[in-house]
């Protein structure tokens, strides 16, 4: 995942000129261009400074919270582990972005997976082909649900 980010300065002063800029985003680096541009490879909560100076040596900060929001997952609804490493596994895209718990449960409403911070590991080993089911919880309290088809 890649977001990059294009910053605006619109700091003002009266009366003099700004000379200097330093940005800093994060820990992911910094600027010292007056309206820079930067790259964000993970999701995350970044804290976004910039600290202007102006040719009278008067110095302004400012600060703020910026979010870059994982993306969006995907599930599919069948997967065939016969082994042709074609679809063996129960692969979520962007799952590893997320926080989350999984429980699988068969058509009779057994368990027969369950595990936080799922990581498409889930190939229905020792299982019957059929509908299972699954729920899936989020960090952010979203809830998804609905059914996985296991064909051979």
């Amino acid at each position: 995942m890649n977001t990059t980010v294009n910053f605006l300065d619109l700091s003002s002063v009266s009366g003099g000129i700004i000379t200097t800029w330093d940005w800093t985003f994060g820990n992911v680096g910094g600027s010292s261009a007056q309206s820079p541009s930067q790259l964000f490879t993970y999701p995350d909560d970044y804290l976004i400074t910039l600290v202007v100076t102006t040719a009278d040596g008067c110095v302004d900060t400012v600060q703020a919270l910026y979010v870059i929001y994982p993306p969006d997952i995907t599930i599919p609804n069948v997967i065939s582990p016969n082994g042709d490493h074609q679809n063996d596994y129960f692969v979520i895209q962007n799952i590893e972005y997320w926080s989350n718990e999984l429980a699988i449960f068969g058509r009779w409403g057994n368990k027969v997976y369950d595990v936080k911070n799922y990581r498409n590991q889930w190939k229905a080993d020792d299982l019957p082909d059929g509908t299972y089911y699954y729920v899936l919880t989020l960090n952010d309290g979203t809830e998804h649900t609905g059914h996985i088809t296991v064909l051979r």
